[in-house]
């Protein structure tokens, strides 16, 4: 922008009136010295009739005539051509009608630090009007300006003292003009502005003029349109502007000003890949404005627009609509300074964002604006969020804040601009949920500043970023978090790059306080489609301690209530290589523990000093590196303690690679005199929903008297032996091939089919089927404590389904098998609790009569049958006679006692109160 006032208070005022009222003075400047030559006492000698005249008349000798003073500043050029016709027969003394035709011919003039040229095009002017002798007086009836066929200027009025240099002016002016033909009329330093615009309009105007011109009083309108008009980065289509304006004491006066465009367009440069904005559908109202020596200042101004926006090339970064600004401006043209004050700004999305900015428009031009959005609805702004920030799978997002922004912007004549912000925010009450509602958050307070930068033309965005937040809960699937003692600290350096669509992270840190933090660093490309990342991920000084009890004791402590009294310290380690997309992506790492010990709630329960090493590689949606012999970790326990299981020292080698954990040799375990071996150890498609866990188990001769006793349950001896081939661990569901063997009270037991559903859900389900063979009763009703019975028996529960601990169906048999050189015998104590199984009631024969005497009695046979669906237990006896059922039938030789079953349907919450009596009558015994 060029200065417009570089010439004195007095230039400023003439330059202001020359264009309008340059061609009055020049036609009559031509009239009057034509009369002035031939009618030296016009008054004295006019007759009757009329008279010609016709003259060309050089240009460059008007400023020094006596007749107009007020003229010899201006510098004239050219000539004029006037055929004058002057009516003798209404001549009088005083006066003198005048009519004339004026044609310049290559004119040119000059005045301060403003030119007019008509070299190119001629000025035709009709003039009609009285001069006044005694008066120096013109009364001016009509006078035409023609540049062109279709534009004119018409003028009327009164000039008086007119050989004076302060003439004094009443007249009134009105015609269309055309910004191009002033624009190859006007020249000088102080319309190089208009120069410098490529502009298409046509124009209406309207004035009237009083005084002198040293003070002048200027009042009229201005209509000027047009479809383009293109300037210094800017273009502007299908514009209209109204101004009407006052001239007066010095002082410039526009009122009520309104300018329309259907759109505007400022692309910085004028480069493709440079920062665009563009405003559609623009509606300003200035209600005043006002300019006196130099100064303005405006009232409260008000722009509308339909929609605004900021892109690259093809590219929209963010978008408003419904847009509303107000604000004053006041302007120094000495100091070239604008400032600006009690600034609104509100979109459809966008409300109540105030402030105040200040303008320098020296090279570079700088603007320093300070903003307030206050109020701020944060479900309204991710309505509008830009391509920049996005926020997939989110909803419900609520909350309130506020933003404070100081802005500064420089742009120089020649090389890149540079816009600069820094940023305070706070963010109240606020909370969002995904779209599945598996993560849900509420009640987040934050605060976080923050400096943004960025070149014109836009090419590369710097920022910087550092936020503290707490006072939520969150749900994230399991996961409950209570951060209202806990703050979440984020900072963020880095860089992004708009023609390679690059963002580059220097750092991005994650302080989750008193637990550990999370550090990121690398590159983010194609931001705007399908973001690839490459970077490294870690996680450092991770408290194992706090780590644990916040991100498991308090999710699982009332699903798994023996989690919430272990306690585990050291800490841990997390480094990973990261490069892919979200569908595609590979990662190599190791994840470390270090002087790890996890204690029970009860004494000498205790893992002590555990130390890993894990090797880790996923990949999605690409190659699936196998690991080599090499990249084996290790996973090291000093020793075990647990309750009656003690081992000694541990050694494994895991690696995580091809998306799945592997072991390089088989795992052995020592436990209670014997060993568990866990072969083929794998847990594959870690990443994916149906990753599997599948091994083998062998087992080999654990003391069950040292199991039992370590279980805290009723004592026996034996040992447990088998093989399960395969167990496999997919979804929620573990299944299993082969059979567990279990040695025990002088027989066997064995344990197939075995599996379970909803592992990890509140109502677990379990699936087996249980053979025995050769079981001792001796030794297990000893055990039990359940009264003595002498014998051997077999049986099997097939089918079994136990759902919460709880029996939900299953086909069961229990039968006496007659052994060489083995008693069958039973005591009263034992047959009253299976009267209790069989009938509910103890009351037998067995206290009554002869039958007090005998303290066992031999069997023949006992046993059961028993169908269990749906708590409708059908409970038969080993043998059936007369509808009778036996659960115990007598032998041969009297005295003999039968237990006989009448009730073959009962419910099997029924059996079990009538096992809770058998409990209380063992106790009572």
């Amino acid at each position: 922008m060029e200065r417009i006032s570089d010439c004195r208070v007095s230039r400023k005022k003439k330059l202001f009136l020359l264009i309008t009222l340059f061609v009055v003075f020049v036609s009559f400047s031509g009239v009057l010295f034509e009369l002035s030559f031939l009618f030296p006492d016009a008054g004295a000698k006019l007759h009757e009739g009329s008279r010609g005249i016709t003259n060309v008349i050089d240009l460059e000798g008007i400023p020094a005539a006596d007749w107009f003073p007020f003229l010899r500043d201006v510098k004239f050029k050219g000539t004029m051509t006037m055929n004058t016709r002057v009516s003798l027969d209404d001549a009088r003394r005083d006066s003198l009608p005048v009519m004339a035709e004026v044609l310049l011919q290559g004119a040119v003039a000059t005045w301060g630090s403003l030119g007019i040229d008509l070299r190119a095009r001629d000025l035709k002017l009709t003039v009609k009007g009285v001069y006044h002798f005694a008066e120096d007086r013109i009364d001016i009836m009509t006078l035409q300006a023609h540049l062109s066929e279709k534009r004119r200027l018409n003028v009327r009025g009164t000039v008086y003292h007119i050989r004076s240099d302060r003439p004094v002016m009443d007249l009134k002016a009105e015609g269309s003009i055309s910004v191009s033909e002033l624009k190859d009329i006007l020249s000088g330093p102080a319309v190089k502005w208009l120069q410098d615009l490529d502009i298409e309009a046509e124009g209406d105007v309207s004035l009237s003029v009083a005084g002198t011109l040293t003070s002048p009083r200027i009042a009229g309108n201005l209509l000027v349109r047009g479809e383009r008009l293109t300037g210094k980065d800017v273009v502007v289509r299908g514009y209209r502007a109204e101004v009407p304006f006052r001239y007066a004491s010095d002082a410039l006066n526009l009122h009520d000003v309104l300018v329309r465009a259907n759109e505007i367009l400022y692309t910085r440069r004028g480069s493709n890949d440079a920062l665009r904005f563009y405003l559609e559908q623009t509606d300003v109202r200035i209600p005043s404005i006002e300019y006196r020596n130099g100064a303005m200042k405006s009232g409260v101004m008000e722009a509308r627009i339909g929609r605004a926006g900021a892109g690259t090339g093809d590219r929209v970064l963010h978008e408003e609509q419904g847009i509303v600004i107000r604000g004053a401006a006041a302007y120094d043209s000495w100091s070239r300074k604008a400032k600006f004050s009690a600034i609104s700004l509100d979109t459809d999305v966008v409300k109540n964002i105030t402030g105040d900015a200040a303008v320098t428009l020296d090279d570079p031009v700088t603007i320093n604006a300070n903003l307030l959005y206050d109020n701020l609805s944060l479900e309204e702004i991710l309505q509008g969020q830009s391509p920049l920030l996005p926020l997939p799978g989110l909803s419900g997002v609520h909350g309130s804040g506020s933003v404070r922004a100081a802005v500064n912007i420089s742009m120089p004549e020649q090389g890149e601009g540079r816009v600069a912000a820094a940023l305070e925010a706070d963010i109240r009450d606020a909370g969002f949920s995904s779209e599945d509602e598996t993560v849900i958050a509420e009640g987040i307070a934050a605060h976080a500043t923050g400096t943004v930068g960025f070149s014109l033309p836009f090419r590369h965005i710097d920022f910087a970023l550092d936020s503290r937040s707490g006072g939520f809960e969150l749900l994230a699937g399991m996961f409950y978090g209570n951060f209202a003692e806990k703050s979440l600290d984020i900072s963020a350096l880095g860089t992004y790059a708009v023609l390679e669509d690059m963002l580059s992270l220097q750092r991005v840190k994650l302080d989750l306080a008193g637990i550990g933090r999370i550090v990121l660093a690398g590159e983010v490309t194609g931001m705007g489609d399908r973001p690839h990342f490459q970077g490294d991920i870690s996680l450092s000084n991770f408290s194992n301690r706090e780590g644990y009890d916040f991100l498991v004791r308090e999710t699982f402590r009332e699903k798994y209530p023996f989690l919430a009294g272990i306690v585990v310290d050291g800490e841990s380690e997390v480094k990973l290589s990261v490069v892919g997309t979200a569908d595609s992506f590979t990662a190599h790492g190791t994840v470390s523990t270090a002087r790890m010990n996890i204690r029970g709630k009860e004494p000498g329960r205790i893992v002590q000093d555990l130390n890993v090493s894990l090797p880790v590689s996923f990949s999605r949606g690409g190659p699936h590196p196998v690991p080599g012999e090499k990249d084996f970790g290790f996973l090291r326990i000093q020793s075990v303690s647990w309750g009656a299981l003690i081992t000694g020292e541990i050694e494994v080698f895991p690696v995580i690679g091809a998306n799945t954990l592997l072991f390089r040799d088989n795992i052995t375990i020592p436990v209670f005199g014997g060993t568990i071996i866990l072969k083929n150890v794998s847990y594959t498609d870690l990443l994916s929903p149906a990753r599997r866990l599948s091994l083998a188990v062998e087992v080999n001769r654990v003391d069950l008297a040292r199991t039992t006793s370590a279980l805290e349950i009723p004592q026996f001896s034996g040992d447990l032996s088998g093989m399960i081939p395969s167990v496999a661990f997919a979804g929620n569901r573990l299944e299993t091939e082969g059979e567990i063997h279990l040695s025990l009270f002088d027989g066997s037991m064995r344990i197939g089919g075995l599996s379970m559903d909803r592992v990890f859900s509140p109502i677990p389900s379990l699936t087996c089927s249980i053979d025995m063979e050769d079981i001792n009763l001796a030794r297990l009703t000893s055990t039990f404590d359940f009264g003595h019975i002498s014998g051997v028996v077999r049986g099997s529960v097939k089918d079994l389904v136990i759902v919460r601990g709880q029996a939900q169906s299953f086909s069961a048999l229990l039968e006496s098998v007659r052994k060489k050189g083995i008693s069958q015998k039973i005591s009263v104590e034992a047959l009253k609790k299976i009267s209790i199984l069989g009938s509910g009631s103890s009351a037998t024969i067995l206290d009554r009569g002869i039958y007090q005497l005998f303290k066992e009695y031999r069997y023949e046979k006992l046993g059961f049958r028993g169908v269990l669906r749906n708590d409708n237990l059908r409970l038969l006896g080993i043998e059936t006679q007369d509808s009778r059922g036996y659960l115990v039938k007598g032998g041969l030789l009297p005295p003999r006692v039968d237990v006989i079953n009448y009730n073959q349907d009962i419910s099997f919450s029924e059996l079990v109160r009538r096992l809770k009596r058998v409990t209380q009558a063992q106790h009572g015994s």
